[in-house]
């Protein structure tokens, strides 16, 4: 699925996945749309968000969450992004408003 631009003026949570530097049964055994489940579930049922889609590329996949509080999206992913193992080696950037607004990364390096 590729992404779709949400309005400019939205926040936004945007995931890094590592998608060739995990172990292999990482990638057999996860996959990317129970996480993005996960993920929608977290925020779209307070209606604070929305997934609005990720691309892929060899090294790595991206997914793309949109809303008018990049913090609180933040806060309600970051328990599924701490221990999802697909997140593991993940960098989040959380973006307080359209592209070139203030924004701040987070790693999520686990064993």
């Amino acid at each position: 699925m590729a992404s779709m631009q949400a309005e400019s003026s939205e926040e936004a949570v945007i995931i890094y996945l590592d998608g060739q530097g995990l172990d292999h049964v990482v990638y057999e055994l996860y996959d990317l749309s129970t996480l993005e489940d996960l993920l929608s579930a977290r925020i779209e049922q307070d209606r604070i968000g929305q997934l609005d889609g990720h691309e892929i590329s060899p090294t790595q996949t991206v997914i793309y969450l949109y809303g008018p509080d990049a913090e609180e999206i933040f806060s309600r992913v970051q328990p599924v992004l701490s221990i999802h193992p697909l997140c593991n080696r993940s960098r989040v950037i959380v973006r307080g408003g359209a592209p070139g607004a203030s924004q701040r990364e987070v790693a999520f390096p686990f064993s």
